[in-house]
């Protein structure tokens, strides 16, 4: 190969990277990624790197659950990464909204203690509890460049019912 050959073939990889450089940077913002800088100028010269944000695997969010409990009325609630938040609870013509308080507890599940809930119609939601521990669905297979975030985590919970007579319930919750 002829010494222009190289040339020209080492001059085009060059302007090929630059423009690939240069696409993925007005990429970014679009994306949500970013170019992070070389650390000294030298060892990452000509190297491209791209931080993908990972998608969270923790508690946070809002969560239904799988069936209903104790006949018509289903659960949803939205926690913070704290494991506080809110809860609703609808069916058999009533809503009911209150907070809910968690705390992390031992094996890694979470206890969460739903406030009394005033539904309307004359109707309290009783002051329960309930447990989960959170199951990821990842597997160790290969990883696409850009996150999935669907289906990547379930809650594995347990209600029980404040008022004496009601048995506890299984149940698993989604993130909505």
């Amino acid at each position: 190969m002829s010494t222009t050959s190289i040339i020209s073939r080492f001059l085009l990889s060059t302007a090929v990277a630059a423009s690939l450089a240069t696409s993925v940077q007005a990429e970014q913002g679009r994306l949500g990624v970013k170019i992070p800088a070389p650390s000294d100028g030298k060892s990452d010269q000509g190297r491209l790197g791209v931080t993908i944000p990972a998608p969270s695997d923790g508690i946070a969010g809002c969560w239904t659950a799988d069936r209903n409990l104790y006949g018509p009325y289903s659960l949803r609630f939205c926690i913070n990464e704290q494991a506080d938040g809110s809860y609703t609870v609808i069916g058999g013509g009533l809503r009911c909204n209150a907070r809910l308080t968690g705390q992390q507890i031992w094996g890694g599940g979470y206890s969460f203690t739903m406030s009394r809930a005033h539904c309307g119609r004359g109707t309290d939601w009783t002051a329960d509890t309930f447990t989960c521990h959170l199951m990821s669905g990842r597997s160790d297979g290969p990883r696409i460049a850009v996150p999935d975030t669907t289906g990547l985590a379930r809650l594995t919970c347990t209600y029980i019912p404040a008022v004496w007579g009601y048995s506890w319930t299984q149940f698993s919750a989604d993130r909505t």
